[in-house]
């Protein structure tokens, strides 16, 4: 993370925000079929709900967010970025450092790609699990069950 120069009232407004936030509760579903025939069923905090858990509290600390997407190309591929920022009534900053990831060729997939990365960015940076954790599992290609 970046931060202003200066940065004693963003650091004292966001240890007194942290001291309030609390995680939210999942508001979405989603039911996956595999090319495979398998299916899955996963719930997550999406952007809104994210945003509608701290924004009363960053207002009563004197803080913004404020998330920036963007392209650049990095040798041969063309990649999506978004920084999220935390910007407190002094003017004093904290900023994330680009997430990035190869852009989608459709604008309709390019759009669900950058709000996918506003909620990964944001949720990093408030400290927020917004999904369970698998620990990688899924992403290694194994079969996985949650379990109370």
């Amino acid at each position: 993370m970046l931060f202003s120069e200066s940065n004693v009232n963003i650091s004292a407004a966001l240890a007194k925000a942290w001291a309030t936030i609390q995680t939210p509760k999942h508001n979405a579903k989603v039911n996956v079929r595999t090319k495979n025939g398998g299916s899955y069923t996963f719930e997550y905090t999406d952007l809104n709900g994210i945003l509608d858990a701290v924004r009363p509290i960053f207002v009563q600390n004197h803080l913004s967010i404020i998330q920036n997407s963007y392209t650049t190309v990095e040798g041969n591929l063309t990649m999506a970025c978004v920084e999220t920022i935390f910007l407190h009534e002094s003017g004093e900053y904290v900023k994330s450092y680009p997430l990035k990831f190869p852009a989608a060729n459709s604008m309709q997939d390019f759009g669900g790609q950058i709000t996918y990365m506003k909620r990964y960015s944001l949720s990093a940076m408030l400290g927020l699990a917004t999904e369970k954790d698998d620990d990688a599992n899924g992403a290694s290609g194994n079969d996985y069950q949650y379990m109370n």
